[in-house]
């Protein structure tokens, strides 16, 4: 089981990578990091709205646990439940979900 350790919004200072959707986080940009143990202890750091669908994901699955897989597996299951057809581009199919997810469930438009 994983236990986190600590949590906190941060501005980056620099350019970071998202740990869930791998877009950067760019320099000024608010984001979240946190740590956790599970053996090992674990950074992540992600955008604001990417730390949402974790939540959302794990709210609904109750899983205490997440990976990018899991969680866009997820988003494209719930999109599919309403109608929502997901189209697969390699290069951007997960900032493509996040985007239509947010539309959809949170009715937030995200550029």
């Amino acid at each position: 089981m994983c236990t986190v350790i600590g949590y906190e919004k941060r501005k980056a200072r620099k350019q970071h990578r998202c740990d869930l959707c791998g877009e950067p986080i760019e320099k000024g940009e608010e984001y979240v990091r946190w740590c956790s143990v599970d053996g090992c202890i674990m950074e992540s750091k992600l955008h604001k709205d990417c730390e949402l669908l974790i939540s959302d994901y794990c709210g609904d699955t109750h899983e205490q646990e997440w990976s990018d897989d899991y969680v866009f597996d997820w988003v494209c299951q719930q999109l599919k439940e309403v109608g929502v057809h997901v189209a697969y581009d390699v290069r951007t199919f997960y900032k493509d979900l996040k985007e239509m997810y947010f539309k959809v469930f949170r009715n937030e438009n995200r550029n």
